[in-house]
């Protein structure tokens, strides 16, 4: 079945069989339109518009013998980013659902639906820290033929005069097309096949810390990192008490964390419940924690809600916080 690309959905599958594992935002970039040839003596014509740097398998084996040195040597340095953490921070806390529903915006393309107003999200991403701590990556040569180029570097060979081809078909112009909107996916198998053309992966983005990090008040979390690639980078940041790059230290940490939950345990059951979150302290305080400071519960703030700048109290915050 053929769909246009802005309504592709996770779960989706291309010729090859690589199924959609993420569909990430619309963002505004600049793009080329690359124009090409079906192999074959009365081969059809085909276009495809994408950002300057949607990545393409390219057939090099046509290239000058020089050019096609030059770029090796360069894309021997090159490597391409596969899998990230995606790290938001903002500057209010958000609840369970609002953090799930905003990693589906991130990686499901929700936008794009029109039986919900995704106006908050959308405000909250504008309004906030965001980062993508690369934690893979592969290089740009396939082998001694193949390697991924950008479009803008097909431009830039095409303008050159040198025959670039893409999968089996043979690329026969380009043209900058402005600035677009543009929409990347990733799949199961890291490329997808569209028209006979071999399309590389948009970084697949994961939700690794978001939770604990923007909930560091209640929450402190340790991190076990044997491979010194995914977590270590969060070492020393607030509400993360320790990053274990070795099995000692891993050993130690779980250790201390089993010290922690037995003496939890245990405290629960002198107050007779099962869960801490129902535990009600005897004597409740006026206080309320934001951003680490305590401030009474009557103490007023200006604050932005919804893009609305309104003045609330502590008490008030917590409350509107709490119903979300």
């Amino acid at each position: 079945m053929l769909k246009r690309w802005r309504d592709v959905e996770v779960g989706d599958r291309f010729a090859d069989g690589s199924v959609v594992t993420q569909v990430h935002n619309v963002v505004t970039a600049d793009t080329y339109r690359v124009r090409y040839k079906k192999p074959g003596l009365f081969g059809k014509h085909g276009s495809v518009t994408v950002s300057a740097d949607h990545l393409f398998l390219c057939d090099l084996s046509k290239l000058k013998k020089e050019t096609k040195a030059y770029l090796m040597e360069v894309l021997d340095r090159v490597y391409i980013p596969i899998e990230a953490n995606v790290v938001v921070k903002h500057e209010v806390e958000l609840t369970d659902s609002k953090v799930a529903e905003l990693y589906d915006y991130l990686t499901k393309g929700l936008e794009t639906k029109e039986d919900k107003d995704y106006s908050d999200l959308k405000y909250v991403i504008q309004n906030s820290d965001v980062t993508y701590e690369e934690v893979e990556a592969h290089t740009a040569i396939e082998d001694e033929d193949h390697a991924w180029l950008s479009a803008e570097i097909v431009d830039f060979l095409v303008k050159r005069g040198e025959v670039v081809k893409i999968g089996k078909n043979t690329v026969t112009s380009t043209v900058y097309t402005g600035k677009k909107e543009c929409r990347c996916i990733s799949t199961d198998t890291g490329r997808y096949v569209t028209d006979g053309l071999i399309h590389h992966n948009s970084v697949t983005l994961r939700n690794v810390i978001f939770h604990s990090i923007t909930h560091n008040e209640d929450i402190s979390i340790g991190l076990i990192d044997l491979k010194l690639t995914e977590f270590t980078q969060f070492k020393d940041m607030k509400g993360v008490v320790a990053v274990a790059n070795t099995v000692q230290e891993a050993v130690e940490l779980l250790r201390v964390a089993r010290e922690v939950m037995y003496k939890r345990n245990a405290e629960m059951a002198k107050h007779g419940i099962t869960d801490f979150v129902d535990y009600k302290p005897k004597e409740p305080t006026d206080k309320i924690s934001i951003f680490g400071r305590h401030f009474h519960e009557d103490q007023s703030f200006k604050v932005k809600v919804d893009g609305e700048e309104k003045e609330m109290t502590a008490k008030e915050i917590l409350e509107y916080l709490h119903s979300k």
